[in-house]
């Protein structure tokens, strides 16, 4: 068991301070852009009535109409989907991503590492799976991680909301409504669950293929062979936050295209990690 434990933790201190560092690097760049629109929103609203008043325009309304504008400019202003964009938080995300699992795939090509693992006697297979479950979990740690960030964005604005606009219902249809909070937390979209856990489950394997195919750096098979289920792997993360559509074609072809290229990026790993013997 010790020997187990050694090879676990020989990779948390490979990656963690790396990965802590991107979550890091993550909230600093969402909550810096989020300071740049919360700022930019109020010149905006006070522009706009401005010039309300200015043209006369807002004596003319009655106060049924003053009443609705000043609730649709409050709705746009503290919209969390709108904020989130703002804040560019899904690029941002896809950089973290790939980030980690660029980390994580380096690490498992350390020569320290396979040093190591002979110094353990542990075969190789065991040390993968061990690894690709670690992975995994250090990708539903930066989904928890963002999905913290969207909730701290959410009290942001709520600081500035008034009360009426503070009703649970508004974080609800946020998550339906923005194509990145709905990845992240999919609610009663079966498809999306499925989708997310083909590219966590395709993403930890990868991460540990391309260490297991790099054993011998002389055989230039082991690098061709990790193309393809990169590029799957790729697709995956560039359709992430792919928007929402529940009455359009499109919508349930980009979560198949999802869940085939997880599909692919797992069989693919596996078969090769399967097939040789590497010890």
């Amino acid at each position: 068991m010790k020997k187990y434990i050694a090879v676990l933790s020989l990779q948390v201190r490979s990656t963690i301070y790396k990965i802590a560092g991107i979550f890091a690097l993550l909230a600093a760049a969402e909550f810096l852009f989020l300071a740049v629109y919360l700022g930019r929103v109020e010149e905006e609203t006070e522009t706009y009535f401005t010039s309300l008043q200015h043209t006369g325009e807002w004596e003319r309304m009655s106060d049924a109409e003053k009443e609705q504008t000043q609730i649709l400019w409050e709705i746009r202003r503290h919209n969390l989907g709108r904020a989130v964009d703002k804040s560019h938080a899904e690029p941002f995300f896809q950089f973290g991503m790939f980030g980690v699992i660029v980390v994580l795939s380096w690490a498992a090509c350390r020569e320290k590492s396979r040093y190591s693992m002979r110094r353990l006697s542990v075969k190789c297979r065991t040390v993968y799976f061990i690894w690709a479950v670690y992975h995994v979990l250090c990708l539903l740690l930066l989904f928890a991680w963002q999905l913290l960030l969207v909730f701290f964005m959410d009290q942001v604005l709520c600081k500035y909301s008034p009360v009426w606009a503070k009703l649970p219902q508004r974080l609800f249809l946020s998550f339906y409504q923005n194509g990145l909070l709905h990845s992240l937390l999919p609610l009663a979209d079966i498809a999306r669950w499925l989708s997310n856990g083909f590219f966590l489950l395709a993403a930890g394997l990868y991460t540990v293929f391309i260490g297991y195919s790099t054993l011998d750096r002389a055989a230039a098979k082991g690098r061709v062979r990790i193309v393809l289920p990169g590029m799957a792997l790729g697709l995956m993360i560039a359709l992430f936050a792919r928007d929402i559509d529940f009455e359009g074609f499109q919508y349930g072809i980009l979560d198949l295209a999802v869940a085939l290229g997880g599909l692919f990026c797992i069989i693919w790993c596996l078969t090769f990690m399967l097939r040789e013997k590497q010890d």
